[in-house]
């Protein structure tokens, strides 16, 4: 019932406020999912918690939320194909967009929900995830060069084996939504980086991803930097630690103005994915030109399924 009053607010246009964890969505940010508007912070980090919890909540660490799932909402998960050779995220120093085929928009979900049977089936072997908000990304890269251990020490990072940070472009310390563009900065651990970069396994890494520029240039591949160099301390505290590289990473190119938000999203979503062994397909496989509609999608029929049980007081 609630997925078929989901589906009827679609339809007419109706705006809910969505709590959903430890993040609020107005209802004018609501709004800014349907096209062409610009992600808000609080798009992205809901879109954080919504991978957290539904997606990835075994290896978040957290309890997941396995009764909000898309099969409630109509949507069909794709069925993982098997026998797949593995393949690299491109990574670079010098990154490169590209394209998918129309198999592989045809083999990519609509939506990738909470449900049950997509969480790993071994806890005490799934790799740890962390997926960190604009808010905090925002701090460390006003405050890098500070000490951030007493900071950061409850994320406790040299125990995750997959980071993502969700960085802008904004450095006004007053107005962190000031910003006009969305970058991904991944950490990928020794232990799971040869599952995303197959064809350069060693070591950790930060990857940068990119959808407008490829992640080579510019002000906002300079705060990535900025923000691995912060964190790497505290991801791999060792006493003779120098440092994970930093490579830019190959990412689907956005076709627009506004989709960098819903991109961010959709390429931590298929990085994870590929770091647990989940799919061996590369981003440009994975990840359509429809694919940041999709999520947009996603992410509204799921913040109104939130909003309804809210609502109801349905469990």
């Amino acid at each position: 019932m609630l997925a078929q009053l989901a589906q009827s607010s679609l339809r007419i246009g109706r705006m809910p406020r969505v709590s959903y964890h430890d993040t609020v969505v107005s209802k004018q940010e609501f709004g800014l999912l349907d096209p062409p508007c610009w992600f808000s912070d609080s798009l992205v980090a809901f879109g954080f918690e919504h991978l957290s919890h539904c997606v990835f909540a075994d290896a978040c660490d957290v309890e997941p939320d396995s009764d909000q799932g898309t099969d409630r909402l109509g949507t069909q998960r794709r069925v993982e194909q098997t026998g797949q050779t593995e393949q690299s995220v491109g990574c670079s120093d010098a990154a490169v967009g590209g394209g998918v085929s129309d198999a592989a928009a045809a083999a990519t979900t609509s939506a990738s929900g909470c449900s049950a049977g997509q969480h790993l089936s071994d806890k005490s072997t799934a790799a740890r995830v962390l997926f960190v908000d604009p808010s905090t990304a925002q701090m460390v890269a006003l405050v890098a060069g500070e000490p951030l251990g007493e900071l950061l020490g409850p994320l406790a990072l040299d125990k995750r084996d997959v980071v993502c940070v969700a960085l802008s472009d904004s450095d006004d310390a007053e107005r962190a939504w000031s910003g006009s563009h969305w970058t991904l900065l991944a950490f990928l651990r020794d232990t799971v980086a040869a599952r995303v970069c197959p064809s350069d396994p060693g070591g950790c890494r930060f990857l940068h991803f990119d959808s407008a520029t490829g992640g080579g240039t510019g002000s906002v591949s300079t705060k990535a930097r900025k923000v691995a160099a912060a964190l790497a301390p505290l991801l791999v505290p060792t006493k003779c630690f120098q440092g994970p590289t930093f490579l830019n990473a190959q990412t689907p190119q956005q076709r627009n103005g506004f989709d960098c938000g819903a991109y961010v999203l959709c390429v931590a979503e298929h990085v994870c994915k590929m770091a647990l062994g989940r799919d061996r397909r590369s981003l440009l496989e994975a990840i359509p030109p429809a694919g940041p509609t999709l999520k947009r999608k996603q992410l509204k029929e799921f913040g109104l399924l939130v909003s309804l049980r809210a609502a109801t007081g349905a469990d």
